[in-house]
């Protein structure tokens, strides 16, 4: 077995946290690489488009969900019960992503990362056009969950740029991660706010269509589904599988197959490839368990301050909301989505030449501390103004940044689900072995499915608790909420600040 280790990320400098990208010597050290090895450029872009993919099909119902819920007679009429549908729809999302996404990190370690990349994108396109044409509440919950099961493979993506890089261009790689999701978060909430209800924004040509008329939101999903439907066909055509085992396997038969080889060249080939994947608890070391334990908390916390988004800024104003319309939240979600991108794809690199990743992770969170207040802060100046004048649009923008920053600690994040970025690097760090990372991939997911599947479900019915009862003035979730970020601040001081050598 091959002893070299090779450092994902390593420090030097002592206490200066400044990071420099090593790879092995001949002699089975570390140095100074001379030079990055290109990226496989058409491997990446088919990446790096499912990574666009899940975004944007998972936020595209973001700016429509609580018209939609209204729409279904759910509620019966109680605006304030609003909130604790939108939130099981969300919840059922994550619920069966949750349940699925070990699974996919341990058939793909097995199968390889290809086939359910492809099954997965299939599925989703299909998924979101069954949501598009449900107009009762219950149909839209299953479309949701089935819709969560096909996107349990999607954090494949992550394992498969770790395969395809190496220790000189894997920054590189994952610094495109966050454009990708940054472009998704903002095609899908633009989408989904400009082209539901068409028949009423189009009266004279597509109101005249009875489907349109009769799915108002069939229209968004549908467009929406072509991008996942693409991705199956690139993945499918193009892309090259990259389970280590599975490529070792086929360079050595193309090696026998050139030469005459030995019976027990043929013996030992078989026997390293059928190497059984690793235990799962062997897996749980410490630094992996408290990188978790903080996957966790960045997970909820986006979730639940994600959430509040589509269901606070179009709830009235004296309902604790801003009463913004579907257009103008799918215009601010894009703006969020423009900033994930620019700002993850600008400082991400800068900040990891002179912090390390645990360093990022805690600074990126703590702007949560501030994200949190701005919401009540938001409902009472309009309220006092009575309409949103400019200093609730100026702390609208202040909240969009305050947003953004902690997603340095994702790829994407708002639905979503996978962990490039700082966590990504964390990870990596802590993973015992490559050869592990679909199953740590797996585990990270399923917690973070987990968090998500809490998440949706007590920030809207909290919310709508909170105004319903008016506790504390209507800010009661709001202070657990604050309550939270600050636990979860303190846990971060946990992780491991020096990188983690793991052995090829």
């Amino acid at each position: 077995m091959d002893s070299e280790q090779t450092p994902l990320i390593s420090s030097e400098g002592g206490s200066s946290g400044h990071y420099e990208v090593l790879a092995p010597t001949e002699n089975g050290n570390t140095g100074r690489s001379k030079k990055q090895t290109p990226l496989p450029k058409l491997q990446l872009f088919t990446l790096l488009y499912i990574a666009f993919c899940e975004p944007a099909a998972g936020t595209v119902i973001y700016p429509f969900v609580v018209r939609l819920v209204t729409d279904t007679g759910i509620t019966g009429g109680n605006q304030a019960k609003t909130g604790f549908y939108a939130g099981i729809i969300e919840s059922a999302f994550f619920a069966s992503e949750a349940c699925t996404a070990l699974l996919w990190g341990r058939i793909s370690d097995r199968v390889g990362r290809k086939l359910p990349l492809t099954l997965g994108m299939l599925g989703m396109t299909a998924t979101i056009i069954s949501f598009g044409l449900s107009n009762q509440y219950w149909p839209l919950v299953i479309s949701r969950c089935l819709q969560g099961v096909m996107n349990g493979g999607v954090g494949l993506t992550k394992s498969a740029i770790v395969e395809i890089t190496d220790s000189t261009n894997m920054a590189s790689a994952f610094a495109f991660m966050p454009l990708s999701w940054g472009i998704g978060e903002t095609v899908g909430p633009l989408i989904g706010g400009s082209l539901s209800h068409p028949a009423e924004r189009w009266p004279n040509t597509l109101g005249k269509i009875n489907f349109l008329r009769d799915y108002p939101y069939a229209l968004p999903c549908i467009c929406i589904a072509l991008v996942p439907l693409s991705a199956s066909l690139l993945v499918a055509l193009f892309f090259k599988e990259t389970l280590p085992s599975i490529v070792e396997k086929k360079k050595k038969k193309k090696q026998i197959s050139s030469r005459d080889s030995t019976d027990n060249d043929i013996g030992s080939t078989d026997s390293a490839d059928s190497k059984p994947p690793p235990p799962l608890r062997s897996l749980m070391t410490r630094p992996v368990i408290n990188a978790m334990v903080n996957y966790a908390f960045l997970a909820w916390t986006e979730q639940a301050c994600a959430v509040l988004v589509p269901i606070m800024y179009p709830t009235p104003i004296k309902f604790g909301g801003l009463g913004l319309s579907t257009f103008a939240i799918g215009c601010i979600m894009s703006v969020i989505g423009v900033f994930i991108g620019l700002i993850c794809i600008v400082f991400f690199p800068l900040l990891m030449r002179r912090y390390s990743a645990a360093q990022i992770y805690r600074g990126a969170y703590s702007f949560y501390l501030v994200d949190t207040l701005l919401f009540p802060l938001m409902n009472y100046l309009a309220r006092r103004n009575g309409e949103l004048n400019g200093l609730v649009w100026v702390v609208i923008a202040l909240q969009i940044l305050c947003a953004t920053i902690p997603l340095l600690s994702f790829s994407k994040c708002r639905a979503t689900h996978g962990f490039p970025g700082a966590m990504l690097v964390i990870f990596s760090e802590v993973s015992p072995s490559k050869s592990s990372l679909g199953a740590i991939n797996g585990i990270a997911q399923t917690v973070a499915c987990t968090m998500r599947v809490i998440a949706p479900f007590t920030s809207s019915s909290l919310f709508s608790l909170s105004q319903e009862k008016n506790l504390l003035g209507g800010t009661m979730w709001y202070c657990i909420l604050e309550l939270v970020v600050i636990a979860g601040v303190i846990t971060s001081f946990r992780l491991e600040e020096s990188p983690k050598v793991a052995e090829d």
